[in-house]
């Protein structure tokens, strides 16, 4: 393959696999692996990282010539072991240096003349059905740069633009805002306040909009003042996009009970505050109702769901706690 389609592809895999292990590439991590996506072919002098290398890719086409020891799992086994010093910088360096030769190793396996994955053995090793391989520099080639490139933008382009993610944007979902979710708007530390819009049908079909306060048994809990709470899932959710309407600075505080009366503190200058949590005891609110699917109680259990603190207080619950915990998420705006 040709130097732009091996980046592409390099850019691509690391992509897939980042996303899988959850790390959010950087612009100087995808740098890393389009160089090492191009160091299997230091063999070659003419090529992008032979030509810097001189000496080194001279010595080593006249030795062993090209396609050999730099296309071989023996290689890819030499530099991960050689490059884990690049641990004590990130771990996700190390992880794009290996995915890069691989990806190097895969490509070239999609060419006619396959790569000797188990040098010194000369047998090649295809990682493509016969009738999909292709010549390097052929019309089949641009074919897979194209694939390849519009893979990579999906997948990672916008991780350094500071963009939502483009294949979430054209195919909004539930998984999409739920990862979204994840990664923007939950957790702690400087985040955002979202909104989401959806679409569903089940027992209702209609629109639902609100603000995502947290995920609870497979399903994403959201809120707004008119509607109160639903509980969206992937079964009936036809579509749903998330939006951040402003930065937040996300705190949680845990909260144990043991053996001692019912109280419910409200954090002071906070802005959006839900508790989630299990108690035991004998408990009695002035509102006893249930909210569906934030609040129940019974006359010895209340199970709490990502519900505002300031509804929950508005019940005016009184009792005992045998034993419990709950969690606050405390959400504080910050300036634009």
């Amino acid at each position: 393959m040709m130097s732009y389609t091996h980046v592409a592809f390099g850019i691509m895999l690391f992509g897939i696999i980042s996303s899988t292990l959850g790390l959010a590439p950087t612009v100087a991590v995808l740098a890393v692996a389009a160089i090492a996506s191009l160091l299997p072919d230091i063999d070659h002098p003419k090529s992008v990282l032979g030509i810097i290398f001189f000496p080194v890719s001279t010595y080593i086409s006249r030795k062993y010539g090209h396609r050999t020891i730099t296309h071989s799992l023996a290689f890819v086994v030499v530099v991960a072991a050689s490059s884990t010093p690049l641990f004590l910088v990130h771990w996700s360096y190390w992880l794009a240096i290996v995915i890069g030769v691989v990806s190097h190793i895969i490509a070239d396996g999609m060419n006619v003349s396959g790569i000797p994955l188990m040098w010194p053995s000369p047998r090649p090793y295809y990682f493509m059905n016969e009738k999909l391989l292709v010549k390097v520099g052929s019309p089949g080639e641009m074919m897979y740069f194209g694939a390849f490139t519009f893979g990579a933008l999906m997948l990672t382009g916008v991780s350094f633009f500071g963009f939502r993610s483009i294949l979430h944007n054209m195919i909004p979902g539930f998984n999409g805002a739920v990862f979204e979710y994840a990664q923007e708007c939950d957790g702690p530390g400087q985040k955002y306040i979202c909104y989401v819009d959806a679409k569903v049908c089940s027992e209702y079909c209609g629109p639902v909009s609100g603000t995502p306060l947290g995920m609870y048994n497979n399903k994403l809990i959201v809120w707004n003042k008119q509607a109160g709470y639903r509980a969206l899932d992937k079964g009936s959710v036809l579509w749903a996009k998330l939006d951040e309407i402003g930065k937040a600075d996300i705190k949680s505080v845990t909260r144990e009970f043991h053996n001692e009366p019912l109280e419910i503190d409200k954090p002071a200058g906070s802005s959006l505050v839900t508790i989630s949590g299990d108690l035991a005891g004998t408990f009695m609110c002035l509102d006893n109702s249930n909210i569906d699917p934030v609040f129940s109680i019974t006359k010895d259990k209340i199970a709490l769901h990502h519900i505002l603190l300031d509804d929950l207080l508005a019940k005016q619950c009184n009792g005992f706690v045998n034993y419990g915990k709950l969690e606050y998420k405390i959400r504080q705006s910050l300036p634009a």
